[in-house]
């Protein structure tokens, strides 16, 4: 396989600590979780190593994404179509909302769309 082929370690060692923080889980949860060691989680994170293709389809589930959304990362808002412009804005203010109040707000709408 030529380099051009692998998957750029930085980025998905990046991807990857950002969805644990996001879960707020630690290595050591994330490991176990995936039935790996520790260190593997570590490397991955570091950038020392990239996960198997097996490796991505586990991840992805376990932090219950696509493996394209993994690799390619999150559209940010400003690439994603929201036709309201206070719509647009607000959802771009919730970014500075911690992990916690995120959740919970997601679960609010949940329960507003679920009434409709």
């Amino acid at each position: 396989m030529e380099n051009s082929e692998l998957i750029p370690s930085k980025f998905i060692s990046k991807r990857l600590k950002h969805l644990r923080e996001q879960k707020e889980w630690s290595q050591r949860e994330l490991a176990e979780k995936l039935e790996v060691e520790l260190h593997r989680i570590s490397k991955y994170e570091r950038g020392i190593i990239s996960p198997t293709a097996d490796m991505l389809v586990k991840l992805a589930d376990v932090f219950e994404v696509s493996v394209d959304s993994l690799l390619r990362g999150q559209k940010t808002i400003s690439e994603t179509t929201i036709i309201n412009p206070t719509l647009h804005q607000k959802i771009q203010q919730l970014e500075v909302l911690s992990s916690k109040d995120q959740k919970l707000l997601a679960a609010i709408i949940d329960a507003f769309i679920d009434r409709s």
